[in-house]
């Protein structure tokens, strides 16, 4: 799904929602080279909105995002994490 950052396409972005756990998993977020960095929080208030709007208890966010602030640790958990495309 593109992610919109103002009038601009800055990304894509995989989610997917667990009815079952009530749980909004975000598979991947792929940001643009040229995307803002003001777009990273705008993204993570959206991907919040989203899983209330859903009816999730919780945002969980797949491993192998890269996050922007630095070096993530292995494993999938509950964070603030975006990928930059090279």
């Amino acid at each position: 799904m593109p992610v919109l950052h103002g009038d601009r396409i800055v990304g894509r972005m995989d989610p997917r929602f667990d009815r079952a756990r009530g749980e909004l998993v975000v598979n991947k977020v792929v940001l643009l080279p040229d995307a803002p960095r003001s777009a990273m929080p705008a993204i993570r208030r959206s991907v919040n909105e989203l899983a209330e709007w859903l009816g999730a208890a919780k945002v969980v966010w797949r491993p192998g995002a890269e996050p922007a602030e630095g070096p993530r640790p292995h494993g999938g958990h509950e964070s603030d994490t975006l990928r930059r495309q090279p």
